[in-house]
């Protein structure tokens, strides 16, 4: 591969596809003219619209999509808390990318609830020779290393990850086996044990890098809704999701921005029908489907909340 090739992964579930198609669109909008970006998304099974609306992406502006299907039973036996109940079993399919992707020496991992202001290249060509990866400081950062007795604690919604480094010592294996055995003391599963496991390996990068953005307190306090006004990459972190009918994020409208002249330009009127009919007639998610087909609005995506 040459040098110039990007690589970017992402996990991913039907429900997400939206968020993450979102993400996606702002890496190519605000990508270089030159660079040439290889997207690899790990599912579990994605229904045949899904898999062709990324598949369509290939061949668009030096940009490339391979999906990477996963038996999710591998994973079933690791933990989810109730700290973070929008966050699937799909956020554990990164410890495999070692495995998974044989031929890379190294990658950016991206959440699907964050859209890229700029060029990954430089994060891509960040030295992470000596380190396992490289991330953001998280926000809740003094809180975690306390907790967790380490000196270091990243945002693992935004990471660059040492492919080669991870095969070498078996990280993937290491991962797993430290998830199964600590369950007890996860609260952000995935995050604390790459966090705790790899904690000699660990490089801070930039901060504008993963900008953690939303309504909550911490965010004005820390700073960081105040650098996401500059930032490289926005993560509209916790469950104020920018798509959520009542998120009062200062963000929201960076979220649906991306989402305009795409397949998904209709669901942001769609998801806030549902929640609003969910809300007021207390129905479920199923029954406010059949009242918009009722009145005759076709929906063309599946709304899911994760």
């Amino acid at each position: 591969m040459r040098d110039e090739h990007i690589s970017v992964a992402f996990a991913c579930d039907d429900n997400f596809v939206p968020h993450l198609y979102s993400t996606i669109n702002s890496i190519i909008v605000n990508k270089n003219v030159d660079d040439i970006i290889d997207f690899y998304i790990l599912h579990d099974g994605l229904n045949k619209k899904n898999i062709k609306i990324l598949n369509d992406i290939n061949n668009e502006n030096n940009c490339s999509v391979t999906l990477v299907k996963i038996d999710k039973n591998i994973f079933m036996d690791l933990p989810l808390t109730k700290e973070c109940p929008h966050i699937s079993i799909a956020m554990y399919y990164r410890y495999s990318l070692a495995e998974l992707l044989p031929n890379l020496d190294k990658v950016i991992y991206l959440d699907s609830d964050l859209n890229v202001l700029t060029s990954l290249k430089a994060l891509f060509n960040t030295d992470i020779a000596d380190s396992y990866f490289g991330g953001v400081e998280d926000i809740f950062v003094q809180k975690n290393t306390e907790r967790l007795g380490i000196n270091k604690y990243c945002n693992s919604g935004v990471i660059l990850i040492n492919l080669k480094k991870w095969r070498d010592e078996n990280i993937q294996e290491k991962l797993y086996k430290f998830t199964i055995e600590n369950k007890d003391r996860l609260v952000y599963p995935d995050q604390d044990v790459l966090n705790t496991v790899l904690q000699e390996g660990i490089k801070y990068i930039d901060k504008k890098w993963n900008a953690q953005v939303g309504e909550y307190k911490v965010c004005y306090d820390t700073g960081f809704n105040e650098l996401g006004k500059e930032a490289y990459i926005i993560h509209h972190i916790g469950q104020d999701k920018p798509w959520l009918l009542k998120s009062k994020s200062p963000f929201k409208g960076v979220y649906f921005k991306y989402l305009e002249n795409t397949p998904f330009r209709n669901y942001k009127i769609k998801t806030y029908i549902i929640q609003f009919l969910e809300e007021i007639l207390s129905i479920k998610k199923t029954s406010a489907h059949i009242i918009l087909s009722v009145l005759g609005i076709k929906l063309s995506i599946r709304i899911g909340k994760k």
